[in-house]
């Protein structure tokens, strides 16, 4: 992977928006950050945040279409996009 895509960008500047409109700070966490640093296409993303990540998904869901489903046992939520990246 040389470059971040159209998509992916747009993906990150969504999460950053409604990061900041909430308040809090989205981290890219685990393998995609490996994945991208050997240059490979990453096939998921993981976010940390200290903050409500369901509602943070949520907010992305509707920015940016898709649904999530959320893991409230674990404060944990996962966005499902219509169109892959």
């Amino acid at each position: 992977m040389k470059s971040i895509s159209g998509d992916l960008l747009q993906l990150f500047q969504s999460v950053e928006r409604c990061a900041s409109s909430q308040g809090i700070s989205p981290w890219l966490v685990g393998g995609a950050v490996r994945d991208i640093l050997l240059g490979n296409q990453p096939t998921d993303y993981d976010f940390a945040v200290e903050g409500n990540a369901i509602d943070l998904a949520s907010s992305v869901a509707k920015e940016i279409g898709g649904e999530i489903r959320s893991h409230k046992r674990f404060y944990t939520a996962t966005l499902l996009l219509k169109t892959p990246l």
